[in-house]
């Protein structure tokens, strides 16, 4: 097993607390508005009098809304298009100039990061795969240690993940390290296999959320992007990755991290997995599931007809009139929280799912 200490206190795997929270800071301004109106005697005649100011109208579709200008807590003022014109005569000759007026946007959709506080990483149990990260010394630490190989301690580890046999660190800039079993590929890269190295392919992302199965990976980035990357296995071997939806075939190990193309339109705000399944949360409070569904662990049933490509690809559970917050995730079997409520379902052989019998 793996576990994150800080530089001073011991903390658990994946939990650390804050030490300097990352800051953000935005700016906006509202646009000024400007009219001019002017008249011109003709030369040697009677005065003129100006033109009433041109209106100008902007066509819209039959449904659209109407734009308005007042500010709410949701929303951010830009420049706009002409809202009005105004005419000045010069030299006889009328002259148009454009006023901007402001319409509402949508602020860019942001997470902010769960674990800011660096501390180093310590390790023990059993090293027949390199999962403890530590090179090949030992099969076996009894009394937890450092990992300092290639320098690692000198990174500003936030938080650590354990999959089956394979752990990801996260660090304070939203980076990814891989080090453990990766027969399935559950690392994200090439490489050794013992020692920590970077996640290939998310050089642009910053993540703040990781979800480790036992051969698979998943990544949510700042702006709520979910990638994955590996396998899922069941008792009978591999079990696959993803449903390839534009050729119809199934994708039985991702070496490196791809985005989740069913979820790629979607703001995900909370992912979790289980030994062979993930479920993940948009904004909306809309659940994802997918991966072994063997023991309902999915909370929904796959078609009949194909059912490994439909429990491969990420779909509601059953659960869509309702809106949650959070996913939790045991070996087989799921919960989901919201304000009010937890539900659950799944494998409940040893009364697991807490709902007072087994099943």
């Amino acid at each position: 097993m793996a576990k994150a200490t800080t530089k001073k206190t011991a903390a658990s795997s994946g939990d650390v607390e804050k030490k300097s929270p990352l800051r953000s800071a935005a700016g906006s301004g509202s646009p000024k508005e400007k009219a001019a109106g002017a008249a011109s005697k003709k030369r040697g005649g009677s005065p003129t009098h100006p033109k009433p100011a041109a209106r100008a109208t902007t066509k819209r579709g039959r449904n659209a809304p109407e734009e308005e200008s007042q500010e709410d807590g949701n929303s951010m003022e830009v420049d706009g298009v002409p809202a009005a014109l105004s005419s000045q005569e010069t030299n006889g000759d009328s002259q148009s100039a454009p006023v901007k007026r402001s319409r509402r946007v949508k602020p860019a959709f942001t997470l902010e990061p769960r674990y800011t506080q660096p501390g180093n990483v310590f390790v023990f149990g059993q090293n027949d795969c390199g999962q403890l990260g530590v090179g090949e010394t030992e099969d076996n630490v009894r009394k937890p240690r450092m990992i300092k190989e290639d320098g690692f301690d000198e990174l500003d580890v936030v938080a650590v993940f354990a999959g089956g046999m394979h752990c990801i660190a996260l660090t304070q800039d939203g980076k990814l390290w891989s080090w453990g079993c990766n027969d399935e590929k559950a690392l994200g890269r090439s490489g050794e296999e013992d020692r920590p190295a970077r996640v290939e392919g998310l050089d642009n992302e910053f993540i703040v959320q990781v979800a480790c199965a036992d051969s698979a990976t998943a990544a949510l980035t700042r702006e709520g992007r979910l990638y994955a990357w590996g396998s899922f296995r069941t008792g009978n071997g591999i079990f696959g990755f993803s449903a390839d939806q534009k050729t119809g075939t199934i994708i039985q190990i991702q070496d490196k991290p791809v985005l989740v193309d069913a979820l790629k339109d979607k703001h995900i705000v909370d992912v979790d997995a289980g030994v062979n399944h993930f479920v993940a949360i948009d904004d909306a409070g809309k659940v994802y599931t997918w991966g072994d569904y063997e023991q309902n662990q999915l909370g929904r049933k796959p078609s009949p007809r194909h059912p490994v490509f439909a429990a491969l690809t990420p779909r509601p559970a059953n659960y869509r009139s309702k809106k949650f917050s959070k996913a939790f995730c045991g070996a087989f079997h799921t919960f989901l929280v919201n304000d009010k409520d937890c539900y659950t379902f799944g494998l409940n052989n040893y009364g697991q799912l807490g709902v007072g019998e087994r099943e």
